[in-house]
């Protein structure tokens, strides 16, 4: 079998390099000199963006979150039941079917016994 390779070309080749680093540069904001960032600091001294958002609960707003969540319990409490209602339907009717499908293979079954028994019979009185 023949196998070929190719040759990298000489710009990747680790040896003919010329002093690249292996690793890139940190970029400029990251290399921050400490007396500069105490003047940004002081300069800028923006609000949080998070301190428009965050508000401060009242009794009012508390006591309505405590009755939402209240609610909220019912209703699941409410669902809960529900689903139990509906087994009991589907066990109600899955018993009602399975009692009916006994009864026609128990009469499938007598069906076949009382036929099996008539051929014995017959079978017996033909050679006398």
């Amino acid at each position: 079998m023949a196998c070929a390779t190719l040759k990298r070309s000489l710009e990747f080749d680790p040896v003919h390099s010329h002093g690249r680093p292996n690793k890139r540069r940190r970029c400029a904001p990251m290399c921050v000199s400490p007396g500069s960032s105490t003047q940004r600091s002081s300069s800028q001294q923006n609000p949080s963006p998070f301190g428009e958002v965050t508000h401060k609960l009242t009794p009012e707003k508390m006591a309505a979150n405590i009755r939402e969540e209240i609610c909220r319990l019912h209703k699941r409490k409410q669902l809960h039941f529900n689903p139990q209602e509906q087994e009991t339907q589907i066990r109600e009717e899955y018993d009602q079917i399975l009692t009916m499908k006994l009864s026609e293979q128990y009469d499938a079954f007598v069906k076949f016994t009382y036929d099996q028994i008539q051929k014995r019979f017959e079978s017996a009185a033909a050679p006398s």
